[in-house]
């Protein structure tokens, strides 16, 4: 299984609870974006998409050190790609 947490850069959109400022850890710094997680199975050279979801922040917060409002979401990426891990198990797709 492979995982995959991306952001597809939106700039130039209007933020809302799916686009939104996601930290790029690749880049070492914030972008406005759609993130998504997704989960691979991959065997003999080819892989196939068997999960999918969304990050969405929903929650409103304001930050303590600065002041600001931000967002988060109400799930954790661990606690999601978790989720994905169990549906993969559930769909009897076997991994290592």
């Amino acid at each position: 299984m492979i995982v995959d947490d991306s952001i597809a850069e939106k700039p130039h959109t209007d933020e809302n609870d799916i686009i939104c400022w996601h930290y790029d850890h690749s880049k070492d710094r914030m972008l406005k974006g759609i993130n998504f997680m997704t989960v691979l199975y991959h065997s003999a050279g080819l892989s196939l998409p068997v999960g999918f979801e969304l990050i969405t922040k929903t929650e409103h917060y304001v930050d303590p050190k600065d002041g600001k409002e931000k967002r988060r979401s109400k799930i954790g990426k661990n606690e999601l790609y978790q989720k994905l891990l169990k549906q993969a198990l559930r769909n009897q797709i076997l991994f290592k």
